[in-house]
């Protein structure tokens, strides 16, 4: 059973995440649970989307809160990460 503290860190962390239009390829990473190498490898794949500026690459936030909130297999994760993250 999720305690009611928990249920306040997950919110926490969906707010701080909503409040920034973009986080980094890492950062994303490590909501999804995956390592560096990982989370540029579902960039290159189309699984993560990612957008260049410059030499910057960054995520996002709200398709990447659309798949960490996505219902279905693995906790909600897309099949290709759920794979990566075991």
């Amino acid at each position: 059973m999720v305690q009611h503290a928990d249920m306040e860190q997950d919110q926490d962390w969906q707010q701080r995440l909503r409040s920034q239009p973009y986080v980094t390829v890492e950062e994303a990473g490590q909501l999804l649970g995956v390592g560096r190498g990982t989370s540029y490898a579902l960039v290159r794949e189309g699984v993560l989307p990612a957008h260049r500026y410059g030499r910057l690459l960054r995520v996002p936030t709200q398709p990447l809160l659309d798949l960490l909130l996505r219902d279905g297999d693995s906790d909600g994760l897309d099949p290709a990460i759920a794979r990566r993250a075991r």
